[in-house]
């Protein structure tokens, strides 16, 4: 779990799992439902941390940093504090399971490899028709795929919220931000805050946003990066001025109201979170100083 990447799991796990129905994870698990909330994230984050993340969205968290740490040495405590709240049916869309990767990527064209061994991941030799982005039919205004998968994100977002005005996005923010720099993750990020859809940044500690929020500052859209480099086209040919664009990340992020205002916020009120928060999680944890003995070692 330390080094394993989301990229790794869907390669190593999710493909394999869904070879024979070629078909998205999401479909074998469960009837179809509308999500409550979209997760974005990066492929190049822990797969670990990423659950972490959506747990701590769950449980009312601003930071995965305690749920990670549970995750490895007490999951009940999870689990009551998600029942507590009323939570754990909550439906999270994320891509990695919605997707269908035999449309498109489970051949492992580019060579990904496992983080840990170095190995390059096993190709998926199912027969199921691959549809990219260039895929003809193609839309006539965008010169996009009719039929791919990967470039409906943002008509999906568009859907779900006007089906859904409780719908909202979590954003499971890496330890290395390398989200920030991910084209189709950006633009996630600036759909949602055009469509006015909520927004809640999920980081693993404040520490870690000390550490990575002055490299933000730097952001240019067109340093972003993608699997495909047809994405990145995509996206950019879509921004009709960059420098516009650039700004209005930067705002978007930054500002008052911004992606992180809620963790400059708590300066203020720090201490009095910290304490809510403790309460919070030894009601949970039943008494059995996990959480306590977690503070501790943490302080």
């Amino acid at each position: 779990p330390e080094v394993h990447t989301t990229q790794d799991v869907v390669r190593q796990a999710i493909i394999p799992r869904t070879q024979v129905q070629s078909c998205a994870y999401s479909c074998i698990v469960s009837e179809p439902r509308m999500p409550d909330k979209m997760v974005t994230h990066s492929w190049q984050n822990l797969f670990h941390d990423l659950v972490a993340a959506v747990i701590a969205d769950a449980v009312g968290e601003n930071s995965f940093e305690m749920v990670a740490n549970l995750l490895e040495h007490d999951i009940s405590i999870l689990h009551r504090l998600m029942k507590q709240r009323r939570t754990a049916d909550r439906v999270y869309w994320i891509c990695a399971f919605a997707v269908n990767q035999h449309s498109a990527i489970c051949e492992n064209r580019n060579g990904d490899c496992d983080s840990l061994t170095g190995q390059v991941h096993p190709r998926c030799y199912c027969s199921h028709p691959k549809i990219f982005s260039n895929t003809p039919p193609l839309m006539q205004v965008t010169n996009q795929s009719i039929y791919c998968e990967m470039n409906k994100f943002p008509d999906m977002m568009a859907m779900v919220a006007a089906n859904n005005p409780r719908f909202s996005q979590v954003v499971a923010v890496d330890s290395r931000f390398v989200l920030f720099r991910r084209a189709w993750c950006v633009a996630e990020l600036v759909e949602a805050d055009e469509a006015g859809i909520r927004q809640h940044v999920q980081v693993h500690s404040r520490k870690v946003l000390e550490e990575n929020e002055e490299s933000l500052r730097n952001l240019k859209v067109e340093d972003m990066a993608a699997s495909n480099p047809e994405d990145v086209d995509f996206i950019l040919n879509r921004i009709s001025n960059k420098s516009v664009f650039n700004k209005k990340l930067q705002q978007l992020i930054f500002d008052e109201h911004g992606l992180l205002s809620n963790w400059h916020q708590l300066d203020t009120l720090h201490q009095m979170q910290e304490i809510g928060n403790l309460l919070k999680w030894i009601m949970a944890d039943g008494g059995l100083g996990v959480v306590w003995q977690y503070w501790v070692n943490r302080g």
